[in-house]
């Protein structure tokens, strides 16, 4: 499955590619971990302090962010510090 990551305005949003589920997060905060491979990453997110985050593994190359799709660990890892503000 893959996902696509977008944020306006502070708010983050995630789209599978079944269009199913969307979810959105405001004020959130994210961090990710990526496998020792360099091929998988878990992405966790939070809106608020305390709250069960939701989390998200895909493989690189799987994952859009904005209107970007990285093709390399390195630049996902850009993205994403993009998107979390890190």
């Amino acid at each position: 499955m893959s996902y696509t990551l977008t944020k306006i305005s502070g708010v983050l949003f995630i789209q599978d590619s079944n269009l199913a589920n969307p979810k959105s997060y405001f004020n959130s905060t994210g961090r990710y971990m990526v496998s020792s491979d360099n091929t998988t990453v878990q992405l966790s997110i939070s809106d608020y302090a305390g709250q069960t985050p939701d989390l998200y593994t895909f493989t690189l190359g799987s994952v859009t962010i904005g209107t970007s799709t990285p093709s390399t660990i390195s630049s996902l890892k850009v993205l994403l510090n993009s998107i979390f503000g890190t």
